[in-house]
């Protein structure tokens, strides 16, 4: 049999918008208090934003890093670029993501789901 690497997500993480609003405007809250760190080195993120407000990212947690409207979703694909000699990109093993509020959300939660390879 052909070894082969999957692209395998971690568990999900999200925060409600009443977390978000609670924190109130420009304090950045971690998406997903229990585990926020990621497992594995990313190859993909994708950000959900179901909330009813347009939020923004960051990934210290000090800086704007970039907006995500309402009901609306990003993709990071960080493997599309790769070469032979220089390996894979990725978002680093234990990276956290945080958000704040641009507009004050009143329902809905923001996901966040990471991809890693996996080898069998």
């Amino acid at each position: 049999m052909n070894k082969a690497i999957k692209l395998m997500p971690e568990h999900l993480r999200s925060v409600t918008a009443a977390v978000i609003a609670g924190a109130g405007a420009g304090v950045y809250t971690s998406i997903s208090v229990a585990n926020p760190a990621l497992d594995y080195p990313a190859r993909m993120i994708l950000l959900q934003n179901f909330t009813n407000a347009d939020l923004m990212i960051s990934m210290d947690g000090i800086n704007d890093d970039f907006p995500i409207a309402s009901r609306s979703s990003i993709i990071l694909d960080v493997t599309t670029n790769r070469s032979s000699t220089g390996g894979i990109y990725c978002i680093a093993q234990g990276s956290r993501f945080y958000v704040t509020q641009l507009e004050v959300p009143t329902t809905g939660s923001i996901y966040l789901t990471s991809f890693y390879a996996s080898e069998d």
